[in-house]
């Protein structure tokens, strides 16, 4: 019976400031974490196949999020 791979969801850029963060099981599921990361914290994130040694999928939140963030400063000045 073969296991599915496990592939590991990093924060940052892969080239300079990465973190990892958490290790799931299966790609789809893997997508699908780091998506719902994305949501709660918005930032750059990609998942990486520590075995092939390839970056997978990646999505960049963080324009979302510095909207967000003057709209609230906005707010609070009225």
């Amino acid at each position: 019976m073969a296991s599915e791979a496990r592939f590991d969801i990093f924060s940052g850029a892969p080239d300079k400031d990465a973190m990892w963060i958490e290790a799931v099981t299966g790609m789809a599921k893997a997508r699908e974490r780091m998506e719902e990361i994305a949501r709660e914290i918005p930032g750059r994130y990609f998942v990486f196949s520590i075995h092939s040694r390839v970056l997978l999928a990646t999505i960049d939140t963080s324009k979302d999020f510095i909207r967000v963030e003057s709209c609230i400063k906005a707010k609070d000045v009225a």
